[in-house]
């Protein structure tokens, strides 16, 4: 593993440019009037304009963000993960860019040669504290084609068909579950997806009426009801979306960028950006068939038998 850093006074300077270790993919960052970026690739615009804040206990992060100090950084490493993915050993190679805000928060932003990130980390003197909205804009320059998997509810099983539509069809009133994927012209795509989620709820997606989409989240559930074997709903809940402590990382907002296809389905962002496994002791874990005794077990009532789990058996290979 290489790594480098430099730190910086950067209070008077409001732009900021990160590239990726290819140099294809560029992310511009905005400082002056609020948290805002661009990302290109090979120079063309492939997301502009692009808000991003924090409200927690009603102060907003980012809506007059003051960079008291930057700090650059880079890695390129090999990882082999417990289970292996599309691939026994992984690349990681990134640049990232740090900014340490007044208020007590930093923006990190990583950019990849598959594609950017970016999240909030939180050193907040109060143990604990309420999250009442994010904001993550995605705003791209033309009215392109999605496939967005649209959804009823927050109540979903996540088992949506991706059914393409340009962006501006979709309605704010219209949430979608992660990813989505946008065709951003001469083949390339855009996935939007998220990582390191621990302690806070999934990101979704609503429209904007225009050419871009934009985060929501549900709220806090107060009060949760058990319908069916499944089906747990909440049936209550607050006007905040999550309740966790003030110093800590928040999930990364993930944009995998693919100039073919094929590469959407290697693209190894969101493991890399996860939590590494906690796990001391690994030896135990063996990749291989699995049955779930849930799927056909645990659905047949009233009848003259003891289901098992040999009566109907739905097995998944895992990589191994």
């Amino acid at each position: 593993m290489t790594s480098a850093f430099c730190a910086t006074e950067a209070a008077a300077q409001s732009s900021y440019d990160l590239r990726s270790p290819d140099g294809r993919i560029e992310v511009r960052i905005r400082t002056a009037k609020g948290l805002r970026n661009d990302v290109l690739l090979k120079g063309k615009a492939l997301l502009q304009d692009s808000t991003v804040s924090l409200n927690v206990d009603h102060k907003t992060l980012g809506t007059e963000a003051q960079v008291l100090h930057s700090r650059e950084s880079n890695s390129d490493r090999v990882l082999v993960p417990v289970v292996r993915q599309k691939f026994g050993k992984i690349r990681e190679n990134y640049r990232e860019l740090r900014l340490e805000m007044a208020g007590g928060y930093v923006v990190a932003f990583r950019a990849y040669n598959e594609g950017v990130a970016y999240r909030f980390e939180t050193s907040l003197p109060q143990p604990q504290v309420k999250v009442f909205a994010e904001e993550a804009n995605f705003n791209f320059p033309s009215d392109f084609i999605i496939y967005y998997g649209q959804e009823d509810s927050f109540f979903s099983h996540n088992e949506r068909r991706y059914v393409p539509q340009h962006l501006t069809e979709i309605a704010p009133a219209f949430i979608a579950t992660l990813p989505a994927v946008v065709d951003v012209g001469d083949g390339a795509k855009v996935a939007i997806a998220e990582s390191d989620v621990e302690g806070y709820p999934g990101m979704w997606l609503r429209g904007t009426g225009g050419n871009g989409l934009s985060a929501t989240f549900p709220p806090y559930p107060l009060k949760e009801k058990l319908e069916r074997d499944r089906d747990f709903k909440v049936v209550e809940s607050a006007d905040y979306i999550a309740v966790t402590t003030g110093t800590r990382t928040f999930p990364w907002r993930v944009i995998g960028i693919a100039e073919k296809d094929g590469d959407l389905i290697t693209n190894e962002l969101t493991w890399l950006l996860a939590k590494p496994s906690q796990l001391s002791d690994t030896s135990w874990i063996r990749p291989g068939k699995v049955a779930w005794d849930w799927w056909n077990a645990n659905n047949l009532n009233g009848v003259d038998f003891e289901p098992k789990g040999d009566d109907a058996v739905d097995c998944v290979q895992c990589a191994g």
